[in-house]
């Protein structure tokens, strides 16, 4: 299960501009109990600088549930992020840099659940054809 919805100027687009997104997916893990997630990212932002060295800056949020109700997979978080993609990397490919704060939706038996701050840096590489 994926979705997306995408409005205004992309990453790789030929102009600068505003865009918003927002992803939808499920994932099936076995390991935590045969449960399932589901989360959801959206973001909204400016895409900016030349083609060669496109970029964008944007406000993000993502919820995260399971089927199973477990404390570690219920949370909400929101943050600003940066999206860079170099001329010299492929087209399909970026790197993202998100600052984000957090909460845990479910109180399982933890006391005093604090929310939380994260600093993610990754990459993301799509196969298209």
């Amino acid at each position: 299960m994926n979705g997306i919805r995408y409005v205004g100027r992309p990453l790789g687009g030929e102009s600068a501009g505003g865009f918003g997104e927002a992803t939808v997916d499920g994932v099936f893990v076995s390991r935590f109990g045969n449960d399932f997630l589901v989360y959801t990212q959206s973001r909204a932002g400016y895409s900016l600088g030349p083609k060669s060295l496109r970029s964008q800056v944007y406000w993000g949020g993502n919820l995260t549930f399971d089927s199973k109700r477990q404390a570690w997979a219920n949370f909400v978080e929101t943050g600003p992020g940066v999206r860079v993609r170099p001329s010299f990397l492929p087209p399909s490919m970026y790197v993202v840099f998100n600052a984000l704060r957090g909460g845990y939706l479910v109180n399982d038996n933890m006391p005093q659940r604090r929310p939380y701050n994260d600093f993610r840096v990754g990459v993301w590489y799509a196969f298209v054809h």
